[in-house]
């Protein structure tokens, strides 16, 4: 992949505005204060072709842009009610006051903040022609007070709008393990290269920010750094990856991602009580039922084992383990 990106990085950004009943800021977060945080890929479409999908004549199923719309609406959701656990759980009720704002505005506040910081003339990104589209990876950092901080980098150059939207769609509408759900071998070819999966090799200790996505990260910096070679800032998930285990053996998750094991003819992904987070695309993937919750331990791990992962920006996307 040409021009990689971390999936820490940010933008940097100016611009801030206020609505009466919580702040919105367009500015990347800087102080050194605990956010809560939800990170995704959005997509941008040129808004005349947003328009005409408003055309009565249209048939929506048929339509790319309104099923991406319906279908990236059920996702924000997911989004909202992920930043609302985590709130609960750190017991921050300013946050859970926004509840209504949360569910209902989280698309749109995403939209407002690439016309103030992402396209020209405020930005460098070129807004999306005609039948194309602008991809982004979007934080959203939400603080103990209520202020939501959204902060979005380019993913690449403009794309053509419709091979690039259907693959997203199919991202979510298929069933990714459905080719793999009897053979999970080190025999089975893999149609890209999977990611280098390790088991880290010291157990991590369950928590609040183990449970829930925030901006304190350290266990998962300290578990990219034990492997040999270690995963660096810059490489990507669906490059390299490190299962972290709690003290009782159970996998918890992925660094940088959820993950899925064929155990018993079933697609698994370990149990919430194992301490791992609740990711947007874990809900999604138990929601539509393709795979179910149970206990995954580390001496299961076998030799060039194909797994699945996933995350909000990269999608659903193999991997090998490697012991």
């Amino acid at each position: 992949m040409s021009n990689p990106r971390t999936d820490n990085d940010v933008k940097t950004t100016t611009a801030t505005t206020t609505t009466a009943s919580s702040s919105i800021s367009f500015s990347s977060n800087k102080d050194n204060q605990i956010h809560i945080l939800t990170t995704l890929q959005h997509h941008f479409v040129n808004e005349e072709d947003a328009r005409a999908t408003d055309d009565p004549s249209i048939d929506p199923p048929s339509n790319l842009i309104n099923t991406w719309k319906s279908l990236n609406a059920t996702l924000l959701r997911l989004h909202a009610r992920r930043i609302l656990d985590a709130a609960s759980a750190l017991g921050w009720t300013a946050v859970l006051e926004q509840r209504p704002r949360l569910d209902l505005d989280l698309g749109p506040l995403i939209e407002q903040a690439a016309r103030a910081q992402l396209f020209r003339p405020h930005g460098t990104t070129p807004p999306p022609e005609r039948g194309g589209m602008v991809s982004a990876r979007v934080r959203v950092l939400v603080s103990e007070t209520s202020l939501i901080t959204i902060e979005l980098v380019p993913m690449g150059p403009g794309s053509t709008l419709g091979p690039k939207l259907r693959s997203c769609i199919e991202n979510y509408t298929a069933n990714p393990f459905g080719s793999m759900a009897s053979r999970a071998d080190m025999n089975v070819p893999v149609p890209v290269p999977p990611s280098r999966v390790v088991v880290d090799s010291r157990p991590t200790l369950p928590s609040v920010f183990t449970r829930h996505k925030t901006t304190r990260r350290d266990v998962y910096d300290e578990a990219r750094g034990r492997p040999d070679p270690p995963l660096r800032p810059t490489t990507l998930p669906t490059e390299g990856e490190v299962l972290l285990f709690n003290p009782a053996g159970e996998i918890m998750e992925a660094s940088m991602s959820s993950v899925y094991f064929l155990r018993d003819g079933l697609w698994v992904t370990p149990r919430q009580e194992a301490g791992g987070m609740q990711s947007v695309t874990r809900m999604y993937a138990l929601e539509k039922g393709w795979c179910v919750e149970g206990v995954v331990v580390k001496d299961s791990m076998r030799q060039g084992e194909v797994i699945w992962l996933s995350n909000a920006v990269r999608g659903f996307f193999q991997g090998r383990i490697c012991l």
